[in-house]
């Protein structure tokens, strides 16, 4: 039937070559081109069905390379044409400019081909293909020059934003309607251009594999580029961008990183598509650790939204895929692991899985708690908290770990205490069994004995919040053990069976160091809550103690990006210099504990000195202030001297006549020796008289031959003595 079909169509007629084709040139010349260089604007291509259009491509094949041909003619045509009208009426302009593009330097010919595209596309397709051919060379600079002149090309008059087509498989060649001279040269330079940008784009990807890194950089930032604005051969060009995560320099392989967040940022359509690509990149075999750590860090980096369940549900496969290979390694990286349970956590809450998915990974999580390095193990509990919490179920599995790593020496170091803490409170929190809490909490206490005042602090007020939940706890605010019990077992595995009744351990933090422990120790044995509106791991930080020693307040800055995750001002703080008159006027029992010692320094400082207080720092200007501080440094500095505290600031500065009082110079005719008995060898008058009067006199850099040998034998003349004129003393030059 196809045979049948092919031999009643009709052979197309050929485009008259001579029809017009002076009309056309003349057209471009006056700035009246029938067709613009923004061939798209006006040309819109009937629709076609994805299937038909192909199945039509295949069976009109030879007809539409005879009618390509035909069209290809008409073109040249229309550009020798256009080149004769310029030649012969053209301006001075345009004469020069086709001499510059022949005889110029490298970046005037660039510059001079862009302008003859941008002028009229028409007739000037050649000019597109002879830049085309200078970015394919392996000459960097003229490469990158000519990648930078068809970028701005492609992104500003040459590509519609949509897909092109080729000229055998356009809807406008292959459609019912016969197509006109004008329709059938618009889609010969929509292959023009689909095949200059297809040569460019793998240029750039070869550029990506350069051996200089500055060039390689260069064309990863162009590839980023080209895919954010234009959709024309994003395979390709993803794949090129994706690759670089690979990159031997780390530099940009991080910056590869960025411009794949930024292409999902701009187009959030694309994340299926770019996290597909990525997921075929982990496939691969013999994949850097590096490459890997990157692939995972974009995954869970994307941001996720409700109503992407089937999104999130994937990428939660693609991590326990992954996840899967790591493990059996010996030589897993803790920091690709970690990544792996961060986008887990993060897509979980997203995804509608049930518990079933999660149990056949449970296994390995319980795992790599016991073999990996500490923060991933808080990682994987947290995961498996969220997943039994949904579920409503919390084996004792979870809790053994959670037990055991109570243990782990990088506890008293690690960075994740706010993280352990946060998921031991939930843990504790969802818990109904009282014996296991007393067990946890108890061994919690036990590692606070090591651990910093920060730490301490926190695991008290953890303590404070739990005995909201569980009432029962209060009983364990005793001194001692319960003789009836057999006492506390630390051998245990379980927590439950580890015979915890009583926390005697708050009893040696009443007497703790530091104050703000012992408050919290005192108030937890004595049945009081423990009010506290900060961050304990933060507010009794040693930066946020050193703090308070400054006295005044700081210039107003502008808020720096990322500095509030590291601000040592916390919600806690008081902000009243603890000098000022407002804090010492509040009283001592409204004092937090870390802050009585200030309180009682500066109260018996302004006890014993009866002088005004200082007034409100927040009232004086930076001046003000200035003064202020630098009064109380000298006052120190005397204090330490032994000296009283009167008014002693006219203290004569070396420099001045008044220090010169009591000192007696020697006379003219005294002799001045050195400790060794040798007397000093004279120094020419002349010399100080001449720099006196601003000439200047070169000494030998060496002493004379007869001088050194009366220097030798002790009879050296005597130096002139320092004379004292107009009442300042004059050294020696």
């Amino acid at each position: 039937d196809s045979k049948k079909t092919k031999a009643l169509e009709p052979e197309p007629e050929p485009v008259a070559a001579s029809a017009g084709v002076k009309e056309v040139a003349m057209g471009i010349f006056k700035n009246s081109p029938i067709i613009p260089t923004q061939w798209w604007a006006d040309f819109n291509p009937p629709g076609m069905k994805e299937a038909a259009r192909k199945k039509a491509a295949a069976e009109r094949r030879s007809q539409s390379d005879k009618l390509r041909q035909s069209t290809k003619q008409l073109l040249e045509d229309v550009s020798r044409s256009y080149e004769h009208v310029v030649m012969s009426k053209g301006t001075q302009d345009q004469k020069y400019l086709r001499s510059v593009v022949r005889t110029g330097t490298l970046s005037d010919k660039v510059a001079g081909l862009t302008l003859m595209v941008e002028e009229s596309l028409l007739a000037h397709t050649d000019s597109l293909k002879q830049l085309t051919a200078m970015a394919v060379k392996k000459n960097q600079r003229e490469a990158g020059l000519a990648m930078e002149a068809l970028k701005d090309l492609y992104l500003t008059k040459l590509l519609p934003g949509r897909q092109l087509y080729f000229f055998y498989e356009h809807p406008t060649v292959l459609g019912p309607k016969k197509p006109s001279e004008t329709e059938l040269l618009l889609c010969l330079l929509e292959e023009t251009v689909k095949g200059c940008y297809s040569e460019l784009v793998m240029a750039i990807d070869r550029g990506t594999h350069d051996t200089v890194e500055h060039f390689r950089a260069s064309c990863t930032k162009l590839v980023q580029r080209l895919l954010a604005e234009q959709p024309e051969n994003e395979t390709q060009l993803l794949k090129s961008l994706c690759n670089k995560l690979g990159d031997s320099s780390k530099q940009l392989a991080s910056r590869s990183l960025t411009l794949l967040r930024d292409l999902v940022d701009i187009h959030p359509n694309m994340k299926g598509v770019v996290a597909r690509e990525i997921e075929d990149m982990l496939h691969r075999p013999n994949l850097s650790p590096r490459t890997q750590y990157y692939a995972v860090l974009f995954l869970n980096q994307i941001i996720l939204a409700r109503g992407q369940d089937a999104f999130a549900k994937r990428l939660i496969e693609i991590y326990f895929e992954t996840f899967g290979r790591l493990v059996s390694r010996t030589d897993a990286d803790s920091r690709i692991l970690g990544a792996l349970l961060t986008g887990v956590n993060r897509a979980y809450p997203y995804a509608k899985m049930d518990f079933e998915t999660f149990e056949k990974h449970a296994e390995a999580l319980f795992k790599m708690i016991h073999v990996s390095s500490f923060s991933v193990a808080v990682q994987a509990l947290t995961l498996l908290l969220q997943v039994m919490t949904t579920q409503g179920q919390l084996s004792d599995r979870f809790f053994r770990a959670l037990y055991a790593l109570l243990q782990s020496p990088a506890l008293l170091t690690t960075s994740k205490q706010p993280l352990f803490l946060n998921l031991l409170f939930r843990a504790l929190k969802a818990d109904t069994n009282a014996t296991r809490v007393r067990g946890i909490l108890k061994r919690l206490l036990q590692a606070c004995a090591f651990s910093s005042p920060t730490f301490v602090c926190g695991s008290l007020y953890l303590i404070s919040e739990l005995r909201k939940v569980h009432p029962e706890l209060q009983g364990m605010m005793a001194d001692k053990e319960d003789p009836n019990d057999g006492g506390y077992d630390s051998t245990k595995r379980d927590p439950q069976y580890c015979g915890a009744t009583g926390l005697w351990e708050l009893h040696d933090f009443q007497e703790h160091f530091h104050p703000s422990v012992a408050h919290f120790a005192r108030s937890l044995a004595d049945g009081e809550e423990i009010k506290f509106d900060g961050d304990p791991l933060d507010h009794f930080s040693l930066v946020a103690f050193l703090d308070r020693f400054v006295y005044k307040n700081p210039r107003a800055v502008k808020h720096v990006r990322g500095a509030g995750l590291r601000s040592s001002t916390t919600k806690g703080d008081s902000l009243v210099p603890v000098n000022s008159a407002n804090f010492l006027a509040q009283g001592s029992e409204k004092v937090a504990a870390h802050e009585a010692f200030f309180y009682t320094y500066f109260s018996e400082r302004h006890k014993r000195k009866p002088k005004p207080v200082k007034k409100d720092t927040t009232e004086m200007d930076d001046d003000d202030m200035d003064h202020v501080a630098d009064e109380e440094a000298e006052a120190f500095l005397r204090s330490l001297g032994g000296e009283d505290d009167g008014d002693d600031d006219e203290m004569p500065d070396f420099a001045d006549d008044q220090f010169e009082e009591g000192f007696e110079p020697p006379e003219e005719d005294d002799d001045f020796e050195y400790e060794g008995g040798m007397d000093v060898p004279d120094f020419d008058d002349d010399e100080d008289e001449g720099q006196a009067q601003g000439q200047s006199k070169k000494r030998p850099k060496y002493a004379e031959a007869e001088e050194y040998q009366d220097m030798m034998e002790g009879e050296a003349p005597a130096p002139k003595k320092r004379k004292k004129k107009g009442g300042k003393k004059k050294g020696r030059k």
